[in-house]
């Protein structure tokens, strides 16, 4: 008998997009499913919708549960699953019939302990798509999926999506709940906790790209997130992968340049003061001699050398400045 797979949806207010969602698993042409809905506080029609759909199919689980976010849902699936492999899909996204067992296949074929895809933008409202391509079909090694992760993003990336996972590996893995970005914690993890890994560039996920999602919120509370991630995998990438260490600090310093500049440009020093200070602190530890990866770091580190140069450039050239190092506009205050 096949092993059954659970694939997973994370729901909060979907209605319009859930149906289109759900569709494309329960049509799979892998017939072999758990399928765990997790309505996560929706307070529109999307709760019934997955009620709906559980009275029609014996393998589909519904939980229902006050808003806890998506990593608490997530660690939710993980408790509660039967599957010996796991996928999660987005409640506003869709996937081609063959995503499962084409994943699947590869699995066994090359022993992998998760195997990646790639996927189809889909920008809402519009006739756009744009085919997500990461290069080359690869079977690699922890060693060489954290170096790439954290250095050129060939064929690693950190949505948890996309992808398909043995159960095992996320036995002393759990997603950390209140973070926004979690996925840049957790990706290294199960990379860390793989043998073998794959990825296949073959676009069988569909990715909505919504205007909300476009222009993301402005800074807030949450957004230290990226960076924490980087540093709480810090000792493991340390102590595990040393000659990776150097690209994990670029990526520190790159992530805390971005956040400090669009702290200034909105004028937060005082309000986030404590993520002020910590960027502050990471932009000097961790400045490097030569920059690579990310447009304008290198123009970032050379006017932090001249006092008061920094605070001139954003009031002259803040919002060209925020562009070139991929700063979003629409976190910047009106």
């Amino acid at each position: 008998m096949k092993k059954l797979i659970t694939v997973a949806v994370l729901i909060y207010n979907a209605e319009q997009y859930l149906n289109k969602c759900v569709d494309s698993i329960i049509n799979q042409d892998y017939e072999n499913l758990e399928i765990i809905l997790i309505d996560d506080g929706s307070t529109d029609s999307s709760g019934r919708i997955c009620d709906d759909y559980a009275r029609k199919d014996e393998r589909i689980k519904v939980f229902h549960q006050t808003n806890s976010g998506l990593c608490a849902g997530r660690n939710r699936v993980i408790e509660n699953m039967q599957g010996d492999y796991l996928m999660f899909v987005d409640n506003d996204d869709w996937v081609e019939k063959n995503i499962v067992s084409f994943l699947y296949q590869k699995m066994k074929e090359n022993d992998l302990d998760y195997a990646a895809c790639t996927s189809i933008d889909h920008f809402e409202n519009t006739n756009i798509t744009e085919r997500v391509t990461r290069g080359k079909d690869r079977i690699f090694n922890s060693k060489e999926g954290i170096e790439d992760f954290y250095h050129k993003k060939q064929f690693t990336f950190d949505a948890i999506q996309c992808k398909l996972y043995k159960k095992e590996i996320f036995e002393n893995i759990r997603f950390k709940v209140g973070r926004r970005t979690d996925d840049t914690l957790t990706t290294p993890m199960l990379i860390d906790a793989s043998n073998r890994l794959g990825y296949f560039d073959n676009a069988l996920y569909h990715y909505l790209v919504r205007k909300n999602s476009m222009c993301r919120e402005k800074y807030n509370n949450t957004s230290v997130g990226k960076v924490l991630a980087y540093l709480d995998n810090y000792e493991m990438v340390k102590n595990k992968y040393p000659e990776s260490l150097k690209y994990l600090e670029h990526n520190i310093y790159a992530a805390a340049a971005e956040k400090l500049i669009l702290i200034k440009l909105n004028k937060y020093e005082e309000k986030f003061a404590d993520d002020y200070k910590l960027y502050k602190s990471l932009v000097k530890k961790y400045r490097p001699v030569i920059s690579w990866n990310k447009k304008g770091i290198d123009l970032f580190y050379f006017a932090n050398m001249i006092p008061g140069m920094l605070d001139l450039l954003l009031k002259l050239f803040g919002k060209t400045i925020a562009k070139s190092i991929g700063v979003d506009l629409c976190e910047l205050k009106d």
